[in-house]
């Protein structure tokens, strides 16, 4: 039993398992947290992003349908994977063409809204009005 090959660790080993994890994704995370948005290289990251984040659940999720669907439901579940991976690479594509981008997108998920910077610049800019009334 133990050190027998199961369907879980041959599968595991090939060479898309080491396309897929961990480099290849991640490494465009950090990359993408650290551009600006008029930086040449946000297009660049945002298509790698768009196209590395999809293969990656693409190929995951093959690996779950070799362990977990029986024989028979597999052709089905992979055409639905397969399906599901080019509408999310379509989607990301199109958003990383868009205005945002992608990581401009995902970097504002963690900042204020426009309508929160402009009352808080407001809220600022009265606070400096009644500081330099006092003096």
């Amino acid at each position: 039993m133990i050190g027998e090959k199961t369907p879980a660790r041959k599968h595991h080993t090939t060479l898309s398992l080491s396309l897929s994890h961990p480099s290849p994704s991640t490494a465009l995370v950090p990359l993408a947290a650290l551009s600006r948005e008029g930086d040449g290289a946000v297009a660049a990251i945002d298509a790698g992003l768009a196209i590395a984040l999809p293969l990656h659940s693409h190929i995951a999720l093959n690996y779950v349908i070799s362990d977990y669907i029986p024989k028979p439901a597999r052709g089905p579940a992979r055409w639905g994977v397969l399906v599901s991976s080019a509408v999310s690479v379509l989607g990301l594509a199109r958003l990383a063409a868009s205005e945002p981008g992608l990581t401009g997108t995902v970097k504002r998920l963690w900042s204020p809204a426009p309508a929160d910077r402009a009352a808080a610049a407001a809220a600022k800019e009265a606070g400096k009005t009644k500081a330099g009334g006092k003096k």
